[in-house]
C-alpha cells in the first residue's frame, strides 16, 4: 500500500509537464505496477502453498528462484538510482525517493551476502558431508525395521484396548446394576 503512494509523488513532481502523454504514461506505470503486484501475489501463493502438483516443480527451482530475485534487485536498484538521478538533473533533491533507494539498495545487498554465504556453504559440501556408504545403508534399514515394527505393535496394543473397553463397560454395568438392586 506503501508504494502506491509513489505515483502520487510523481505526479506532484511532473505537474507543470501535465499532459497527454504524461497521462499516458501514469496509466501504463499504473498497470504496469498492478501487474506486478498480481505476479508478487502469485509468487507468494506458490511458495506458501504446501500442496502444489509435482509438475509444477523442477529439481533446482530454489536455485533458479534465488538467481532470479538476485536479478531482479539488481534491475530494481538500476532503474531507482536512474529515476532518482532524472529527477535530481530536472526538479532537484527528491526526498520521497531516498528511502526507496536506500531500500533497495539494502535488499540488493542481503541478497549479495546471501548469494556469497550460499556459494562458501555448497562449494565444500561433498567434503563436510560424504556419501554413505553400503555398511552405513545397511544399518539404517535395520533401524527402520525395528522402527516399523515397534509401530506396529503400538496399534495392536491400541486395537486391543479398543475392542475390550465395551466388554469392561458392559461388565462395571452389570455390576452397579446388582448392586442397586441389592440395595433396593
Amino acid at each position: 500500500m506503501a508504494r502506491s503512494y509513489g505515483i502520487l509523488f510523481a505526479i506532484t513532481i511532473f505537474r507543470q509537464d501535465f499532459s497527454f502523454m504524461f497521462l499516458s504514461m501514469v496509466t501504463a506505470l499504473l498497470l504496469i505496477k498492478s501487474l506486478h503486484w498480481s505476479a508478487q501475489k502469485r509468487v507468494e501463493y506458490i511458495e506458501t502453498t504446501p500442496t502444489v502438483l509435482m509438475l509444477s516443480h523442477w529439481e533446482r527451482k530454489v536455485v533458479y528462484t534465488f538467481y532470479l530475485e538476485l536479478i531482479r534487485d539488481l534491475l530494481h536498484l538500476s532503474m531507482y538510482q536512474c529515476f532518482f538521478l532524472v529527477i535530481f538533473v530536472n526538479y532537484g533533491v527528491p526526498l520521497h525517493l531516498i528511502r526507496e533507494l536506500y531500500e533497495t539498495f539494502r535488499n540488493f545487498k542481503l541478497r549479495i551476502v546471501d548469494y556469497i554465504r550460499y556459494r562458501i556453504i555448497t562449494s565444500n559440501m561433498n567434503n563436510r558431508f560424504p556419501d554413505a556408504t553400503l555398511e552405513e545403508l545397511n544399518k539404517l534399514v535395520i533401524v527402520i525395521v525395528i522402527i516399523i515394527i515397534i509401530i506396529i505393535i503400538i496399534i495392536i496394543i491400541i486395537i486391543i484396548i479398543i475392542i475390550s473397553c465395551p466388554q469392561r463397560l458392559k461388565g462395571i454395568r452389570q455390576q452397579r446394576l446388582k448392586e442397586l438392586v441389592n440395595r433396593g
